[in-house]
């Protein structure tokens, strides 16, 4: 038993739920006179419609998911795999309709959230050694993706992040990231200059998101528009 135990009360759904919310709504009450960040409108091609998917589409995304199952879910990923050729119009249908109409539905918003330990070494007693994970079902995994796959291309086409960025870019991760920054410290230092280096780590970034601001992100800087753009709002409304 740990030596807290005794003294530490059980950590109930309610509890983690309470920490989490508290949590959140302190760090927006500390950012709330902050000014909203001016956005300048990109001119490039607009991004208006996720378009139309294929059956094949469909068959290659789930060929391609991960063996991930939700408690939502009413049948493991295999099983979704396996009965693919049965499945595959009725999601067909389920993902044009979502992206014509501009609509996530509202059933594939719920998750199952479970407090995730941040590292062995913290106290397990403590609530702020977790942080929440969502298990989404594997159909609003499906969706996700898909419109990932088509808004990425529209990035790319139009080359519209940063040439340093490595997170959620193909080829790219923390690798590539300490790579760069290894080798501007070197290419400094190497002529003859001073360096200083500077980190900043958000608390709950992920949560933290104003989702008003990241909608006219979408708008002006990444030319999302009509369809498109209803469909990102709507996912992201409660």
């Amino acid at each position: 038993m740990h030596p807290l135990a005794a003294s530490v009360p059980p950590q109930t759904p309610n509890a983690f739920a309470t920490f989490f919310k508290d949590k959140t709504e302190v760090i927006r009450a500390s950012t709330a006179a902050a000014r909203d960040p001016d956005i300048q409108r990109r001119a490039v091609a607009s991004f208006d419609s996720f378009g139309q998917f294929s059956t094949e589409d469909i068959a290659d995304a789930i060929r391609k998911a991960p063996n991930k199952q939700c408690a939502i879910d009413p049948v493991p990923a295999w099983i979704i795999k396996q009965s693919s050729d049965i499945l595959v119009p009725i999601l067909l249908a389920m993902v044009n309709k979502s992206f014509e109409t501009g609509v996530f539905p509202e059933n594939l918003k719920h998750a199952i959230v479970r407090p995730i330990l941040k590292k062995p070494s913290l106290d397990p007693f403590e609530l702020k050694s977790y942080r929440p994970i969502s298990n989404l079902s594997f159909t609003s995994k499906l969706i996700e993706r898909l419109a990932v796959n088509r808004f990425n291309q529209h990035i790319s086409t139009n080359q519209l992040l940063p040439d340093c960025q490595s997170a959620y870019r193909r080829h790219h991760s923390t690798e590539t990231a300490v790579a760069i920054v290894i080798n501007n410290i070197a290419r400094t230092v190497d002529s003859g200059k001073v360096c200083a280096l500077a980190l900043l780590d958000l608390s709950a970034a992920f949560d933290m998101v104003d989702h008003c601001i990241l909608s006219k992100v979408l708008e002006r800087h990444f030319a999302v528009e009509g369809v498109a753009l209803a469909w990102f709002q709507s996912y992201f409304s409660r």
